[in-house]
């Protein structure tokens, strides 16, 4: 699926909205939630046809785009299929491909409602450039009215698209406020059955705020068993790295870690340093290791389990499963995924042998509000090691903190590495989710600094792309 043809583009509504607090408020959420599936630059304006002009001067080659106002959100949910085969963007791109398209959109835009009606609207871009050609269109037309007169047809977006994207409705004045009772650190608050029996919010409202309030609620007691993301970026290391790693330096989730070591080598004086804002997390993590023999994990998850109960540790589990319900069936199917990765049990079980033998440590350390705990125990080794995952990009951080201050802690952060041990090899993801591999620290960070950090711009300072 190319999304590389595919512009977005984010409609300015402050004005409809009109407060500027809450402008800015839904604002933030759209850009946050669209950067899961979507890394390409985003253009922002207050009509359509400036959006389009925009995606049309750059060289990027977009054929189409699609344009959302403030407060639209783009739902992720985590399903054991390939991670974003369902993801907005992507189905989208699937409607497209199957049309003899040239404008689309979701229902409530076709009677010209749009923006103040939220939702989406698609179209091809060529078509636009044909129209601004022509005496047709002014410079600030309405793309739906547009289409009408000139006779394009107008096709409604499938089932699959529209329900993933969600209208947060910030222009209606009710469902705004209640929405804003919950921003921040209030979302921890959030009763859903109340506001099911108020009628305040719509179920899909609910639902997402459900999910919010849980990572917000839980996330910092939270384990992943396993890893989300891909293993592509660190399957070989950068050509001037000479192994074995001497310190790697991770975030306790997952065999992304153990992949890391056994990847880029490891020796007997090889240092493992784990860090979370989780202490279940850390808990967890020396448990397998100083229990798990290195084989049929699926077996050993029950004595997890058992040691460390739900609910005081939240496991992040796939279609918001719990230990009491998620079918072992895809615990065994999820963890022959991750044998096809090393080749089969046998070569895992080699690998944890000798990893169990290495000097691990455990730092609890929460990279948004500082890293200090981390920071400290760093040294600059060329052969040393650093994977964060999305730490700067989560459920969890993107709704307790505005985007300025997730820029300045991440901005903050890669200045540590970079002046403290400049050598450092990087793994992660940047506070726009976008990936971070294949540099060193110094190098980095003199191009990250380069940017201006609005949200807008996209960041490709890695050497393999994975969805995060």
């Amino acid at each position: 699926m190319n999304h590389n043809r595919l512009a977005l583009g984010i409609l300015d509504t402050s004005q409809q909205i009109g407060d500027p607090y809450a402008a800015a408020f839904f604002r933030d959420k759209t850009l946050s939630w669209s950067r899961y599936g979507y890394r390409e630059e985003i253009f922002e304006g207050k009509s359509l046809a400036e959006i389009a002009a925009a995606a049309t001067a750059t060289a990027a080659g977009f054929r189409y785009c699609v344009v959302i106002p403030y407060g639209a959100v783009p739902t992720e949910q985590w399903r054991i299929q390939a991670a974003g085969s369902g993801d907005f963007f992507t189905s989208l791109m699937r409607w497209i491909e199957r049309q003899q398209f040239s404008m689309g959109g979701t229902p409530n835009v076709t009677d010209g409602s749009f923006p103040i009606g939220g939702g989406c609207i698609v179209f091809d871009l060529h078509q636009f450039q044909q129209l601004r050609a022509s005496d047709i269109a002014s410079p600030d037309f309405d793309l739906p009215h547009a289409g009408d007169h000139v006779g394009l047809p107008f096709r409604l977006l499938d089932e699959d698209a529209q329900s993933q994207l969600l209208d947060l409705q910030p222009t209606c004045t009710l469902r705004r406020d209640v929405i804003l009772r919950y921003a921040g650190g209030n979302i921890t608050s959030f009763d859903s059955e109340s506001c099911q029996r108020a009628g305040e919010l719509s179920e899909e409202q609910i639902a997402f705020l459900q999910a919010v309030s849980t990572q917000a609620s839980r996330a910092r007691r939270g384990v992943f068993l396993w890893n989300i993301e891909s293993y592509a970026d660190i399957e070989a290391p950068i050509d001037d790295f000479n192994g074995p790693v001497s310190t790697l330096y991770s975030v306790a989730a997952g065999f992304k870690p153990n992949r890391i070591l056994q990847t880029h080598g490891f020796s007997n004086d090889t240092k493992v340093v784990y860090f979370d804002y989780s202490r279940q997390a850390l808990d967890v993590r020396r448990f397998i290791v100083e229990h798990w023999d290195g084989d049929d994990f699926p077996d050993f998850v029950s004595d997890i389990f058992q040691a460390f109960p739900a609910p005081d540790t939240y496991y992040q589990l796939w279609d918001n499963a719990t230990p009491q319900t998620v079918p072992w069936d895809d615990i065994h199917r999820v963890w022959q995924l991750e044998l096809q990765c090393w080749g089969g049990s046998r070569a895992l079980q080699q690998h944890w042998r000798g990893y169990r033998q290495l000097q691990h440590e455990y730092v609890p350390c929460d990279l948004l509000t500082g890293a200090f705990e981390l920071v400290d125990r760093l040294t600059d080794e060329s052969s040393a090691v650093i994977w964060w995952s999305n730490a700067f990009f989560t459920m969890y951080g993107n709704w307790l903190y505005p985007a300025d201050h997730r820029e300045r802690t991440y901005r903050r952060w890669m200045e540590q590495l970079a002046v403290r041990c400049p050598q450092l090899n990087l793994y992660g993801s940047d506070v726009g989710n976008a990936c971070v591999n294949g540099l060193r620290a110094a190098e980095y960070w003199d191009e990250y600094r380069q940017f201006d950090g609005n949200g807008l711009q996209t960041r490709r300072l890695c050497r393999t792309e994975i969805r995060m």
